[in-house]
């Protein structure tokens, strides 16, 4: 009875719903940020105290999240999929997929068994996802993700050659799933040469790539200046290929885009690490006029670097035409239109969207 009662809410409240115009999307995705599914029996808690005991708190945390939060994000994301009139090929899980810091591979492997398991309990489409940090945190935790992470993938893909990287058409579109722990700059180019002639090209990664707060340097080849050349390199790809950007790693809700004369790049950001479930935007800063360097310096606990990260966002400042932050815990969805791109931002209560972006 809940679950019926809760569709027929989702309905009548137009969660399959149509754009402004009243034009239904092609398709649409659910995309989730960071989830950091935990369960405390998949540590080794002597190794925690003696290694990672600043991350005890953050242990507890999550693991209490998992249980009290995780199972509802999930449901919900399939019940409003599986209501909407239009095609939801499969869902997006953009990396820290789970908490790791468990101290050995196989509690690691534990770890990834029993978040999958969650998945294929809760799906009824390919749920398809990059690592994070976490994800590959800790001793042996690089090995569990290829022994239980990628056999997942390479069964969905009926493909047993797929690596970390690796790319789902969708009929003209292509979504570019990357590996950020180990950036492969000469795959992408090649994965993205290959896109020439698609209509929408998205590259799904776990750190962001254009900076948008304190944590700037906390981007895919941003951790110092010696990744400069790099990095570089990656911004003038991207723009080359007018690509759409879906990222997480950072706990936020963020839109900002860079337009050069190659090309414009956007960038979304989203957390679904729950920790309210009516979660709305708050401490939201946004417009042009708000995206200087200063944001390096929002948090003064986090001087280290601080001119670095100021050059990062001062780098970025005078090819963004738009940009928006906020602190916010729940799920996307895209909406795939012909000639556009929409994301509706959801929390675990309403039907409605909190927020609607255009990202292209």
């Amino acid at each position: 009875m809940k679950h019926l009662l809760f569709a027929l809410f989702l309905a009548v409240a137009g969660i399959a719903s149509a754009g402004e115009t009243g034009e239904r999307p092609l398709y649409s995705v659910p995309v989730l940020g960071d989830i950091h599914y935990d369960l405390i029996d998949c540590h080794d808690m002597e190794w925690v105290n003696a290694e990672m005991s600043k991350d005890l708190r953050q242990i507890r945390n999550y693991t209490r999240g998992t249980e009290a939060n995780t199972p509802e994000l999930f449901r919900r994301v399939e019940a409003a999929a599986a209501l909407r009139t239009e095609p939801v090929p499969f869902v997006i899980q953009m990396g820290d997929f789970t908490e790791g810091l468990c101290g050995s591979r196989e509690l690691q492997g534990k770890l990834f068994s029993h978040a999958l398991a969650a998945v294929k309990n809760s799906f009824k489409r390919p749920f398809y996802l990059v690592r994070g940090n976490h994800d590959v945190t800790g001793p042996g935790a690089w090995e569990a993700g290829d022994d239980v992470l990628l056999p997942y993938l390479r069964e969905l893909r009926n493909d047993p050659e797929t690596s970390w990287n690796y790319t789902i058409d969708r009929g003209e579109d292509r979504f570019i799933f990357f590996e950020s722990m180990r950036p492969d700059l000469g795959w992408l180019k090649q994965a993205l040469t290959e896109s020439a002639g698609k209509r929408h090209v998205f590259l799904v990664t776990h750190y962001p790539i254009l900076p948008y707060n304190y944590r700037a340097h906390w981007g895919m080849l941003c951790k110092n200046p010696q990744q400069e050349t790099e990095r570089r390199e990656l911004l003038a790809l991207l723009e080359k290929h007018n690509v759409m950007i879906l990222s997480a790693h950072l706990h936020m809700l963020s839109l900002i885009d860079r337009k050069t004369a190659n090309g414009t790049t956007v960038q979304m950001s989203v957390s679904s690490v729950i920790n309210k479930r009516d979660s709305r935007p708050v401490k939201v800063v946004e417009g042009i006029a708000a995206y200087t360097p200063e944001l390096a310096a929002e948090r003064d606990a986090t001087n280290r670097n601080l001119e670095w990260r100021q050059s990062l966002i001062g780098e970025n400042q005078p090819y963004a035409t738009r940009f928006y932050k906020a602190e916010f815990d729940g799920y996307a969805v895209l909406e795939v239109y012909s000639d556009r791109v929409v994301m509706r931002f959801y929390n675990l209560t309403g039907a409605e969207p909190v927020l609607t972006m255009r990202l292209k």
